[in-house]
């Protein structure tokens, strides 16, 4: 394979080479793919276009003076063709090195962070270099020693290797394998140092091969400098990581230590609710024993009450329901009580309006009789009338304690004194009996 005419085309008389294009070409894109993978940077894209400002002029003029600082046996006798860079003659290490120094100033200045954008770039410097160093193959320049491999490039009639593409090739899979590793998530400063070491790598074999190379004395200058930078990248990746490492630690220890605080407090809340059950449940047990108690002394006062004969059937006592609060129980289960007593009074009422006119005829002729024999010469009816003290027959006070509740009088009279202590003379028979 032959190289091609280097000239691309001419406007008014001026050559534009292809080697200016392609440069052009891969500088244009690395900027694009930074500006667009910068948010995943957390990077302004601006800041992209700012440090192009920066890079680019540093970059041409670094990779310029680190070319003619090593061939300047070229230049000392023209110094006006050391700025003529349309024929040749960047160094790709000059670039990176002056490069780099412009984006660091920039950050320093826009309060960006350095390695962040460091980080972000290196793969699209890779693609840079991929596509640049197609402008070597138009210019006929940065060959290697002759072969006669099947890929081998004619330069001056002699088939050489094409060291040319093997550099480009191997940084179009060097781009691709920064994507890639840049993707799975990295460390700040894994992309830029994994760059510069696998670039120094294959820059060191392949200038191995190169017949214009530049020289430090008895040492190709590329490959120095390829060991320099591959020793500083791998100090940086191992520190780099190591700081990462330390920060995802006590990242860790930090949200273990917030979860072990939220772990108390949840603990916490649980003792409080477990206690706030305890103490509901002895409420409640000492709600349903108060229930218990009201309803056993309800009970006793029921069966101890001076109840006429003939009442109508015992009051039933409903208890308070179960989810009834205690504190409201008692004076539910009263009223409730109350309010049956009240209906069994009006039964008993209705009861003896029946049965009080001969109760009363009966009880009078035995009050008589009683009279007689000890000798009162009063007329009962006027002595009962005497001692006659209310309208209402209280039947026992303490069996209806709701002072609320107004008893009604029996059979629609009143009875003396006299005829209630009969009535409790006749009890008192029965109980001896």
């Amino acid at each position: 394979m032959t190289a091609p005419d280097p000239v691309a085309f001419s406007i008014a008389g001026l050559d534009i080479r292809w080697y200016g294009i392609l440069i052009s070409t891969g500088v244009v894109l690395a900027i694009i793919i930074s500006y667009v993978r910068a948010p995943k940077h957390q990077i302004d894209p601006e800041n992209v276009l700012d440090a192009a400002i920066w890079l680019l002029p540093f970059g041409i003029v670094g990779a310029r003076a680190y070319y003619v600082l090593f061939s300047w046996n070229m230049y000392k006798n023209n110094l006006p063709e050391i700025f003529n860079i349309r024929a040749g003659g960047l160094a790709i290490h000059g670039g990176l090195i002056f490069g780099i120094l412009g984006v660091f100033i920039m950050t320093r200045i826009k309060k960006v962070d350095f390695l962040a954008l460091l980080d972000l770039f290196a793969p699209a410097v890779a693609l840079a270099q991929s596509i640049g160093r197609w402008g070597n193959f138009f210019n006929s320049e940065a060959y290697g020693t002759p072969t006669n491999l099947p890929w081998a490039i004619v330069v001056s009639g002699q088939k050489i290797h094409p060291t040319f593409l093997y550099e480009s090739i191997w940084c179009l899979l060097l781009f691709i394998f920064l994507l890639i590793v840049d993707r799975r998530g990295s460390f700040k400063g894994e992309i830029f140092s994994l760059y510069g070491m696998l670039y120094s790598f294959e820059r060191f074999f392949v200038e191995a091969l190169r017949t214009d190379s530049l020289y430090i004395g008895p040492f190709r200058q590329a490959q120095v400098i390829s060991v320099c930078i591959f020793i500083f990248s791998l100090i940086l990746f191992i520190v780099c990581r190591s700081r990462a490492r330390k920060r995802d630690l006590d990242g860790a220890q930090v949200v273990a230590a917030e979860a072990a605080g939220d772990l108390e407090e949840d603990l916490e809340d649980l003792e409080k609710e477990v206690k706030d059950l305890s103490v509901s449940a002895a409420e409640d047990t000492l709600a349903t024993a108060a229930v218990s108690d009201i309803q056993a002394a309800l009970d006793t006062q029921g069966s101890s009450s001076g109840k006429p004969d003939g009442a109508p059937k015992e009051i039933e006592k409903k208890a308070a329901p179960d989810e009834m609060p205690g504190e409201y129980a008692d004076t539910t289960l009263e009223n409730e009580y109350f309010s049956q007593a009240a209906e069994t009074a009006s039964e008993i009422d209705e009861a003896f309006g029946e049965t009080a006119p001969e109760f009363e005829t009966e009880v009078m002729e035995e009050i008589e009789e009683e009279d007689a024999e000890k000798g009162d010469s009063r007329d009962p009816a006027e002595a009962s009338d005497e001692k006659k003290s209310d309208d209402d027959y209280n039947v026992d006070t303490d069996f209806y304690a709701n002072d609320s509740i107004q008893m009604p009088s029996i059979g629609g009279r009143g009875r003396s004194s006299r005829l209630h202590r009969f009535s409790e003379e006749q009890e008192d028979d029965e109980d001896e009996e």
